[in-house]
């Protein structure tokens, strides 16, 4: 009864309003870790805050770490707000304290990092910005080639630098929700396939140059490009692609077709 008491107390106070979770638990509770990652009332919690926000369930394949970053800041509580990040390049930015560094970093042709706490604490107000389109990819380096070759001419994009974290997340959920389209594209191996099921899985994602035709058309134009290794997984937006990687046995990473991707960018 007292730890089902506790849990309806924690879901009474949500949403919070960017707080740290240490702080809220110790306001709400009375106790700064009763919502620690492995106490009861954490867990319990935690599954309560991914309900509230619509969350599904992380999968076997998810880090739990950043799962359970992203169901707080999903209801308005920080956890580990600094080290999780985010890197973007072109966005739009408006007055508000997260939009004003992503304008001036914009108005520099500069990428720039967000943090988790930025992301909870000050979203600019995406649908007032007017930003149809922002490409998501895998690697910093394109970026970094985004700044030098366009510019301000820069498509808006946001890399998850890997696996997507807690700070990917909040971001790309947000603009999703604003109705931005996201156009997703990574390296064509398994890795780069299995964060391209997790973004499918959990956001509405299209497949940027990211199919079949693409993966021949740059094997074609590599044709010395390492070898594919590992374990193969099957692409949920393509089935036909991962059947055209075994047979090549390529590995096309995203810095071999960075031109192909702002090029063509609409």
């Amino acid at each position: 009864r007292e730890l089902l008491d506790a849990v309806a107390s924690v879901v009474s106070a949500l949403p919070a309003a960017g707080e740290s979770l240490s702080m809220f638990a110790a306001r709400v509770t009375g106790r700064a870790h009763a919502l620690d990652d492995g106490t009861p009332l954490g867990t319990l919690s935690v599954g309560a805050a991914r309900a509230l926000a619509g969350l599904d369930d992380p999968g076997p394949d998810e880090s739990a770490a950043e799962a359970r970053r992203e169901s707080w800041a999903a209801v308005g509580l920080l956890c580990d707000e600094l080290s999780s990040t985010v890197l973007t390049m072109a966005l739009s930015g408006d007055e508000s304290a997260t939009g004003r560094v992503i304008a001036a970093a914009a108005a520099s042709s500069e990428p720039v990092w967000l943090t988790l706490r930025q992301l909870v604490r000050g979203l600019p107000d995406w649908q007032e910005l007017d930003l149809p389109e922002v490409l998501v990819v895998e690697n910093p380096s394109v970026l970094a080639f985004a700044a030098e070759a366009c510019g301000r001419r820069s498509p808006p994009i946001v890399c998850t630098n890997g696996q997507p974290r807690a700070a990917t997340m909040v971001l790309l959920r947000s603009l999703a929700g604003a109705g931005v389209c996201l156009r997703h594209h990574g390296d064509f191996d398994w890795g780069g396939l299995r964060i391209g099921n997790f973004l499918h899985r959990r956001l509405p994602v299209e497949p940027w140059r990211f199919d079949r035709d693409a993966y021949l058309r740059a094997v074609v134009a590599h044709p010395h490009a390492a070898p594919l290794t590992g374990a193969p997984v099957d692409a949920c937006w393509d089935p036909s692609l991962s059947g055209v990687m075994r047979e090549c046995g390529r590995r096309i990473e995203e810095e071999l077709v960075v031109d192909d991707l702002l090029e063509t960018w609409p």
